[in-house]
């Protein structure tokens, strides 16, 4: 089990490094790893999730763990989104992160979302748009 969430998030890497490296702007990348992100959600069943807290709690805080070094790579993005001018200067990028994490991880195990009303793909739709508006430039 171990091996195999090891060469998962090996792939996950390599794949974000690609995004990064093909990516226009940070604008795009930053879709990109969205829509990847959305692509992962739909991907992983959430009683996998479950499982993996009750009955494997060291390998569940490791992939918590590798989610918090993943969405570091945020900050870069954001920084070089201000140089490039698309990403506003007064954003508290740490909160961004934050709200970035906690929303995708609701998504990945929150049983309250109203999902017989709106899709997972509608939540994150809405998120991605919302925030996207929120930090860019005009």
């Amino acid at each position: 089990l171990e091996e195999s969430i090891n060469a998962h998030m090996k792939t996950a890497d390599d794949e974000i490094e690609e995004i990064v490296c093909r990516s226009e702007n940070v604008i795009d990348t930053m879709m990109r790893i969205y829509a990847k992100h959305l692509n992962d959600v739909h991907n992983v069943n959430k009683s996998v999730i479950h499982d993996l807290k009750k009955y494997h709690p060291r390998l569940y805080q490791k992939i918590e763990n590798k989610q918090g070094d993943g969405i570091s790579i945020l900050f870069p993005l954001f920084q070089r989104g201000v140089e490039q001018g698309l990403i506003r200067e007064n954003i508290n990028f740490e909160i961004c992160t934050w709200l970035i994490k906690s929303q995708f991880k609701t998504l990945m195990e929150g049983d309250y979302i109203l999902t017989n009303k709106f899709s997972i793909n509608q939540f994150v739709r809405e998120i991605i748009i919302k925030f996207t508006r929120g930090i860019a430039t005009t």
